[in-house]
């Protein structure tokens, strides 16, 4: 063995014995020289010139600083082993038991012929991961192990293998390292990754470092010595510490517009009690000395006072009390104050409850989150079975990638489920059975519908009606994949008639929501089906209804090929055609005869007429007499319906119009949706158009609304452009220049 490595081994079995029995530190011995003999590792060079057995004695080092069992440090140090074809899975059976074996499986990439046909070779990778973690959620820190070695390796690299290492730590490693609470390990790989793929930014906030320190680090001294003072004078155990920000988090920071602009950026203040009671005691120095920001401060939108996730840990599992204050000087100061267990539980997550001799005094909330994330992970395989590579791994990276909400029961009890968790959820969550009775909610007091979204720590109560039984417009209200489980299990139980019946009722509900039926007539509604049943490739309207019921078709899917063809076939009518907006301003002034070629000189005063608003592109004739002259379109129906009194005919082509802008008007019929009216004049806005007001908008005679604008456009073209962005907006049924 060479003496620099046998070094390298010694170091680590120095540190682990002080943890370890000696048939562990035998275990990770032996693992060592299977690895190093197996595969000839020091023969073979990483591309930082490295000798290969460097990498796994990296993540054997990093495994023993966390403290972790013999069994996951030895599956570290093997866990490139097995990408060998000269080894197989079988020898690590035989030779280090099942655990280990199991491990080192779970963080390996499978060989080429293990592949599933769908898959690349890093899908099944990162599928092997995530299913392993259900398992053991040691894979998961063996991995990040691997990771934070790889990451610090990375200007070895070609530069296009450091831009796809980031990108992977990002969606996949960080997401993670987060969930478990491995804050060290997140930010270390979020460091590196910014570096790398924002180099930019990363040099700029460094800069802002630079320039800032001198400036805040008197601020900082100021606060820590009154800070000592006052906590001196009651008694209180404690330490008091700066923390120093990153590059990333001050990047982020300054272009946070929530964030003041007086806060510290280069760090922020921590205080360590040893007791819990004794946090809350250094808080109540705190905004003796300091007064908190308030929300009608300079910062608007952050929360009055202070932020406890003591008892009940943020989605990344940190615990503290965090409160900005009006430091010395006038300059904001974030300030953490929490125990040293949580300093600790906050560092490393979920490595702090596996560590040897772990001595937490609340382990409740890790244990509950990895049982949690694994039980969550076997849900989704089982959900996720049939669906391609590409759906099934952002299935699984939605269960890192979301935050949680905490919200209480009415018996006392947290309930714990993604940010955008409704109400209805939070019912299936605390039992199946209150979910299928589910009548309505009570957040703090006040009646919500089922799609309501709480706030953290709100509190929720159930009403149930046992009569209620789950109905298909309740998938649209739930975002968590058990309860769509849940009600569907509940839907394709219904016989066929029913389901037929139920299916029909949803769909007819929705289209006169919609104003797609807005006799609200199942008769009606099922002659647009028929029109369309093709796109189902089905011949019974029935079995749409069925399958909707099903889960086969989606409700929103049928209603958007009815509003496809209720645009089709809608129109405006004459009688909607006509101004809404006489006398309109836009018309008052006179036009420029020089847009025009007359064929003989005009004498009179021109304009434009209201009624046609003739555009360039038009066909036009001018119709008057000595005093005014009204520029028409030839198939302008006031021309067409009152020949007598527009006066004398005078033959009129357009001119140079460049550059120049003319009143068009539009009607636009729309089906109500929330800020569609802004979204109708942000297009024309847009596209060039310049929005003269007033706009007017009535109540079609089909539950549609109907919308009258008046704009400036360059010609004709120009507005039927717009006329066709705004039918790209799947609520427009129709758009006209009229």
């Amino acid at each position: 063995m060479p003496v620099a490595f046998k070094d390298s081994l010694d170091g680590i079995l120095i540190k682990a014995g002080q943890y370890m029995e000696y048939d562990g530190l035998e275990t990770i011995r032996k693992a060592y020289e299977f690895t190093l003999e197996s595969n000839r590792r020091f023969d073979f060079l990483r591309m930082s010139g490295e000798p290969a057995i460097v990498h796994p004695l990296a993540v054997a080092a990093q495994l023993v600083e966390w403290r972790m069992d013999s069994e996951t440090v030895a599956a570290g140090i093997l866990h490139d082993t097995i990408e060998d074809p000269n080894i197989h899975k079988l020898q690590l059976r035989a030779i280090f038991g099942d655990t280990v074996a199991q491990l080192v499986e779970g963080v390996s990439k499978l060989k080429k012929y293990e592949l599933p046909e769908t898959f690349s070779e890093d899908d099944a990778y990162y599928m092997r991961i995530f299913m392993a973690v259900a398992k053991d959620i040691r894979v998961a820190l063996i991995k990040m192990a691997d990771r934070l070695h790889n990451m610090s390796t990375l200007h070895a690299l070609p530069a296009y293998k450091q831009i796809k290492n980031c990108v992977e730590t990002q969606m996949i490693f960080i997401l993670m390292a987060e969930r478990l609470g491995m804050r060290e390990a997140m930010e270390e790989m979020r460091e590196t990754a910014f570096m790398y793929l924002e180099p930019d930014e990363f040099e700029d906030a460094g800069l802002m470092m630079e320039k800032l320190a001198p400036e805040e680090n008197a601020v900082f001294e100021a606060a820590e010595t009154e800070l000592r003072a006052s906590l001196d004078d009651i008694g209180l155990e404690y330490s008091l510490e700066r923390v120093p920000h990153t590059p990333y988090f001050i990047g982020r920071l300054a272009s946070d517009p929530a964030k003041p602009q007086s806060l510290l950026k280069t760090g922020h203040l921590e205080i360590v009690t040893t007791e819990t009671p004794d946090a809350y005691r250094a808080l109540g120095v705190v905004h003796k000395i300091f007064s908190p920001f308030s929300r009608d401060s300079e910062l608007r939108g952050v929360v009055h006072g202070f932020i406890d996730t003591m008892h009940h840990p943020s989605g990344d599992l940190k615990r503290s009390i965090e409160t900005i204050v009006v430091g010395p000087g006038g300059a904001a100061i974030s300030i953490n104050i929490l125990t040293e267990e949580m300093r600790l539980t906050n560092s490393r997550g979920v490595v702090s409850l596996l560590a040897a001799g772990s001595s937490l005094r609340d382990p409740g909330f890790l244990e509950e989150r990895v049982k949690d994330l694994q039980r969550m992970i076997g849900e989704q395989s089982g959900l996720a079975e049939g669906e391609d590579a590409e759906k099934q791994i952002d299935r699984y990276l939605r269960l890192f990638r979301e935050k949680k909400n905490f919200v209480f029961a009415s018996d006392g009890s947290a309930l714990v489920l993604p940010e955008s968790a409704t109400v209805l959820d939070y019912a299936y969550k605390m039992s199946v059975a209150t979910g299928n009775a589910f009548k309505s909610a009570i957040i703090n007091k006040k009646e919500v519908g089922m799609c309501h979204v709480p706030g953290r720590f709100e509190h929720l109560e159930i009403i149930t009606n046992e009569a209620a039984t789950p109905r298909v417009e309740w998938l649209e209200c739930v975002s968590t994949d058990y309860a769509k489980n849940e009600i569907m299990k509940r839907l394709t139980a219904l016989p066929r008639a029913d389901a037929v019946k139920e299916g029909r009722r949803a769909l007819l509900q929705k289209s006169y929501e919609a104003g797609l039926c807005p006799s609200n007539r199942i008769e009606d509604l099922e002659q647009m089906l028929s029109m369309v049943a093709d796109d189902f490739e089905i011949r019974e309207i029935d079995d749409i209804y069925l399958n909707i019921v099903r889960g086969e078709i989606n409700l929103q899917f049928v209603l958007e090929v009815v509003r496809t063809l209720y645009k089709r076939i809608i129109r405006l009518e004459d009688f909607e055609k006509a101004p809404r907006i006489i006398g309109h301003p836009a018309y008052d002034g006179e036009a420029d005869p020089a847009a025009f070629i007359f064929d003989k000189p005009l004498r009179s005063s021109l304009y434009l007429d209201e009624i046609c608003s003739p555009l360039p592109g038009d066909e036009i004739a001018v119709y008057g007499g000595l005093k005014k002259a009204v520029v028409h379109r030839k198939d302008c129906r006031n021309r067409r319906s009152r020949p007598i009194f527009l006066g004398r005919k005078t033959p009129a082509l357009w001119g140079d119009t460049s550059g120049s802008k003319f009143p068009a008007r539009f009607k636009i019929k729309f089906f109500p949706a929330k800020d569609i009216q802004r979204q109708i004049l942000n297009i024309i806005e847009k596209s060039g158009g310049e929005i003269m007001y007033p706009n007017d908008v009535n109540t079609s005679g089909r539950h549609l609304q109907l919308m009258e604008v008046v704009a400036l456009v360059y010609n004709a073209a120009h507005a039927a452009n717009i006329c066709e962005e705004l039918l790209n907006l799947q609520e427009i049924a129709v758009a006209e220049r009229v």
